[in-house]
């Protein structure tokens, strides 16, 4: 299947008084109809300016965007302000971090609605306002019809998430960027969310693209795993490649950080580089336990399949001459996530049990 979305060779810089700032270096992603595919990676990796480049909202300048972005056969970086505007909100929606943020504290969330719908449909405003009680009701707001009327203030955090996912749903997008849609919700909420996500997809066909940090839901709700650093792609994969066997060192890394049954977490050795003077070679050598010499020079090594041409990674060691068998040879049963304990991560979402590490927000 053709991807809908086909993002190659993008870069992103800002110019800042601090010196360039290179915030995505190469970055390459294919989404498909009715996949999910997960960015994954540290704060400060690039899933967010690359979440925000796809309809060009990271703002130019200060940002220096070069690539190709092309979504359903257009360039979105060749396209005009008004052919963009078609697409942004339209066919691919996105649904911020901060819902608070997102949403305008003097506008009742129902005003919102209707003029996200307005926007790109061409209805009366009394037809507006009934789907956005619809929309309301879909995404499992109680009572509607009357709380379309509140204000955000009076809705609770995860409500206020799950009305501004009402707004990137209101003209059935194509695709769904979510950018850490459950970080700020409690485990019960953030359940109910990636459950909500997943009905919606199912139902409408629709792509999402997921930004998160948590292992845990990424296990439960990705198809495909993108993994940065520093601006830069580590390994890519299926969900199960990726969990079960990871090939970079830096993607095991980020799974010795979860805490599993019978041991404890292992957080990651060294700092996060300076986005300003990022390392030499490859992004992740300077806190890798693996680094070898030629890990410090001739730039971030290329992508090579490890398992067939849908995993890929870029280590020096899955280049001629070198066992990348080293890389794994410290790996037990209890350091990758195998097939039974990712169908139990999914199992979970379905219960309320999710993984997170979010802050209690009652709904």
């Amino acid at each position: 299947m053709a991807p809908l979305l086909s993002v190659s060779d993008l870069s992103v810089t800002f110019d800042t008084d601090r010196g360039t700032v290179t915030a995505l270096d190469g970055f390459d992603v294919d989404v498909r109809r009715g996949e999910t595919v997960c960015l994954v990676g540290e704060s400060g990796s690039g899933k967010t300016v690359a979440c925000e480049s796809f309809t060009r909202l990271v703002p130019s300048p200060p940002a220096t965007l070069d690539g190709t972005i092309r979504f359903d056969g257009q360039d979105l970086l060749a396209a005009s302000e008004r052919e963009l505007r078609s697409v942004r909100g339209n066919r691919i929606a996105h649904v911020f971090q901060n819902p608070q943020g997102a949403l305008d504290p003097v506008y009742t969330i129902g005003q919102q609605l209707v003029e996200s719908i307005r926007i790109h449909r061409d209805v009366s405003r009394s037809d507006a306002r009934r789907r956005a009680v619809r929309l309301l009701d879909r995404v499992g707001i109680p009572n509607p019809a009357e709380r379309v009327d509140e204000y955000p203030h009076e809705f609770s955090g995860g409500m206020k998430q799950r009305a501004v996912i009402a707004m990137a749903l209101a003209s059935d997008p194509d695709v769904l960027v979510a950018d850490e849609p459950t970080t700020a919700v409690d485990v019960t909420t953030q359940a109910g969310i990636l459950r909500l996500l997943q009905d919606l997809q199912d139902e409408h066909g629709m792509a999402i693209v997921f930004v998160t940090h948590d292992l845990g839901v990424v296990a439960q709700i990705a198809d495909r795993v993108v993994v940065l650093y520093a601006g830069k792609v580590m390994e890519r994969g299926d969900v199960v490649d990726i969990f079960d066997r990871p090939a970079h060192p830096y993607t095991r890394a980020l799974l010795d950080c979860l805490p599993r049954r019978g041991r404890d977490s292992k957080p990651i050795d060294g700092s996060f580089p300076d986005p300003t003077d990022p390392p030499s070679g490859c992004r992740f050598h300077p806190r890798c336990p693996h680094a070898v010499e030629e890990c410090s020079t001739d730039g971030q090594p290329p992508l090579e399949a490890v398992d067939g041409e849908d995993h890929t990674a870029s280590c020096v060691y899955y280049g001629d001459g070198r066992d990348p068998s080293v890389l794994r040879e410290d790996a037990s049963e209890s350091d990758t996530m195998d097939g039974a304990d990712l169908d139990g991560e999914r199992d979970a979402g379905s219960t309320g049990e999710a993984s997170s590490l979010g802050v209690s927000d009652d709904e």
